[in-house]
């Protein structure tokens, strides 16, 4: 099998959360690919951005195979729309940057890149990773923009969730996955009601959570101001319900899952990103055997019917202790379900496209 230089425009940087990015250079490596892994640029000083620039386009390996980047671009976002100017001027830079690097494909996650992929002429796939239009202060007219054009010129374009996937010409389902060797069951004494492993922004319904009568664990970084004073004046209050761990690695977040009954998926029905996310919590929680109780949307129902137990003010279980009441009953060999979506089986279809299409 030929092996190709691929360049992975990622949704995020590779020393945050590994999620889907990292896991799609992991197994493209494993492959015999040689990956970039071409990050996003992230909010920082001013001299570190300098630091950055300065480092731009030298390759660190992290891994066999795998070797990271960071151009200096800037995110079409409010906080950044004095740097538009910037991503235009940057466009040959990095075009030369993809040029240089011997590339033969691109798969791009993040569609601010839109302008130097398109003008590079290397063919590319489109992984719509999210509605990124919808992301907080983002630009939104020029997001859909960028997005539509790379859905026009890719040689086609994977989505998370079911739906998209067949509305599109070119559409292809290739899932989130998980490594099942990193969440496991343990046999611990069970502490919690329900937890929740997520990172709290403007779509987790955290009054649903504080709310609850049920003895929740939440843990994540809070990337939303609102919600961090949300739980300040839950806890100024005597609210002692929920506790909020910021973060912890993934050996330890194994056992906080293990000693809880129920794993919580609480976003808001009501957020427009919500409709489109099949949050790869599901599967994780799956693979410690824990019944989920989740919000609703269309591609959840389709992918987990009967596995998940729906809550919100549409549904059967209106209120998050009704929920987890309901999924405390429920037996389901969930670790099984979740090892169907193994990484590796999930990029190696994703990669067998690409040969096909190139």
């Amino acid at each position: 099998m030929k092996s190709h230089r691929i360049g992975l425009i990622a949704a995020n940087t590779w020393d945050e959360v590994f999620v889907r990015s990292q896991a799609f250079a992991t197994e493209l490596a494993l492959m015999g690919h040689t990956v970039f892994y071409i990050e996003p640029l992230t909010p920082c000083s001013r001299l570190a951005k300098v630091a950055r620039l300065a480092r731009a386009f030298r390759p660190r390996q992290v891994s066999p195979g795998i070797f990271v980047l960071c151009p200096s671009f800037f995110f079409p976002t409010e906080t950044a729309r004095r740097h538009l100017w910037m991503n235009h001027a940057l466009t040959p830079i990095i075009r030369a940057l993809f040029s240089r690097l011997r590339l033969t494909v691109l798969v791009v996650q993040n569609p601010g890149f839109a302008q130097p992929v398109l003008s590079s002429k290397l063919p590319f796939v489109y992984d719509k990773v999210d509605d990124v239009h919808y992301f907080d202060r983002v630009l939104r007219n020029r997001v859909l923009t960028q997005s539509r054009r790379l859905q026009e010129a890719s040689l086609f374009n994977s989505y998370i969730a079911p739906g998209p996937a067949k509305a599109d010409p070119k559409g292809v389902f290739a899932p989130n996955g998980v490594y099942s060797d990193e969440l496991f069951p343990v046999e611990i004494g069970k502490s919690f009601d329900g937890v929740t492993l997520t990172t709290i922004a403007s779509w987790v319904d955290l009054d649903g959570l504080l709310e609850a009568k049920s003895r929740t664990v939440l843990i994540g970084p809070m990337k939303c101001d609102v919600a961090a004073k949300k739980y300040q004046v839950y806890l100024e209050r005597g609210g002692h319900t929920c506790l909020w761990i910021p973060r912890v690695e993934k050996p330890m977040a194994n056992l906080w899952l293990n000693a809880s009954h129920v794993g919580l998926v609480p976003f808001r029905e009501d957020h427009p990103i919500t409709q489109y996310a099949v949050p790869m919590k599901i599967l994780e929680y799956f693979l410690c055997n824990l019944p989920v109780v989740t919000y609703w949307n269309p591609s959840i129902e389709e992918l987990f019917g009967p596995m998940v137990v729906f809550y919100g003010p549409n549904q059967e279980s209106r209120s998050l202790d009704e929920a987890i009441g309901a999924a405390r009953h429920q037996r389901n060999n969930y670790r099984s379900f979740a090892q169907g979506f193994a990484w590796g089986k999930i990029v190696a279809e994703f990669e067998r496209r690409i040969r096909e299409s190139i």
